[in-house]
């Protein structure tokens, strides 16, 4: 099960990576574009600090950022959660995590579950950013699980 969660991170990192290096080599300045690749990420780290609240961030779902720093911000978060997947033991994921949303309401969830949704929320978001990078007559790149897989065999 961590083999399967640590491909899953492995490829949203990459998923994000793609998108982020075409916003910025094609100038593209769409703000929903934008806004959809910070919510991204800052969901990401909204959530890390659910499950790990040793470690503290400064971002809000909905806060904007630029291209630089959204590169680091993926390669910082994706960081994190591969080195915590690595460490936690396999009966972990089972256990039940106490939140609070951004709309203030309590919940409870697996571990694992918590995994599972943030990388369909991205993907999720992907998708839509993909659309309107495609309405704006900028070629998306491939970044379908399988292609992921096609493009580094020697990975697995």
């Amino acid at each position: 099960m961590k083999e399967y969660l640590l491909r899953l991170f492995n490829y949203n990192h990459w998923a994000n990576e793609c998108l982020i290096e075409t916003v910025e080599k094609n100038n593209v300045q769409n703000e929903y574009i934008l806004n959809m690749l910070s919510h991204v990420l800052n969901a990401q780290y909204v959530w890390f600090a659910r499950f790990y609240p040793k470690k503290s961030f400064n971002y809000k779902v909905w806060d904007v950022h630029n291209t630089t720093q959204l590169k680091e911000m993926n390669d910082e978060i994706a960081s994190l959660f591969v080195e915590y997947i690595t460490k936690i033991k396999p009966r972990d994921l089972a256990d039940k995590i106490e939140y609070v949303t951004t709309n203030g309401e309590n919940y409870f969830n697996t571990l694992f579950d918590i995994f599972i949704h943030i990388a369909n929320h991205s993907a999720h978001h992907r998708g839509q950013i993909s659309n309107k990078l495609s309405e704006s007559k900028v070629v998306i790149p491939k970044i379908d699980y399988i292609h992921y897989c096609r493009t580094f065999p020697d990975y697995w």
